[in-house]
């Protein structure tokens, strides 16, 4: 390894240059300026904190870890129902869900989070 190299330990949010790693537990049960946090938001701040793309299951269980609910009663459902085709998660080749990082919904998003400075 060469002098002065840092292995990221966060892809995404070095990426991004995000004001901080963020961790789900923060977010659960928050209002935003647009009203409460969403599942889809819990999504985002879940791949965030993890820096790279996850299961729907691995996501599902961080969000109940953190003290989210699903109105439905059934987290992995829930989450289909919020990410459907929508901007900037999508799945990847293999499956995984994960971050479109230079989507302009993704900005949005973290300056709504107050995960980036206006």
């Amino acid at each position: 390894m060469a002098e002065g190299f840092v292995v990221s330990p966060n892809a995404y949010c070095d990426r991004l240059k995000t004001l901080r790693v963020p961790r789900v537990e923060e977010f659960v049960g928050r209002r935003g300026p647009f009203g409460p946090v969403t599942l889809f938001d819990l999504t985002i701040v879940a791949l965030l904190e993890n820096g790279g793309p996850m299961t729907l299951e691995s996501v599902a269980g961080r969000l109940e870890e953190a003290g989210a609910h699903s109105g439905a009663g059934d987290m992995i459902l829930s989450l289909k129902k919020s990410r459907r085709r929508r901007n900037p998660i999508y799945e990847d080749e293999e499956g995984l869900l994960a971050l479109d990082l230079p989507h302009p919904e993704l900005e949005s998003r973290l300056f709504a989070l107050d995960l980036r400075p206006p």
